[in-house]
């Protein structure tokens, strides 16, 4: 039993870090945009959405915050 256990670990460890590679992927990609449509420095995506302020719709808003909170 305990092998299985131990054996599964790693597996499971992988999957999380390919999620955060995602989710990295994903800011950077969110960054980029907001700095080309945006002219925001790039910076940590909170600040990046404080920045633009009511200039980004409330929708992409909440989802960028989503991203930041995963």
């Amino acid at each position: 039993m305990g092998i299985v256990i131990a054996a599964s670990l790693p597996v499971r460890l992988e999957r999380d870090m390919a999620k955060m590679q995602d989710i990295d992927a994903n800011v950077a990609t969110v960054q980029d945009l907001l700095t080309e449509k945006f002219g925001v420095k790039k910076r940590p995506l909170p600040k990046m959405l404080h920045r633009t302020g009511r200039r980004l719709p409330r929708g992409m808003h909440k989802k960028a915050q989503q991203l930041i909170d995963a």
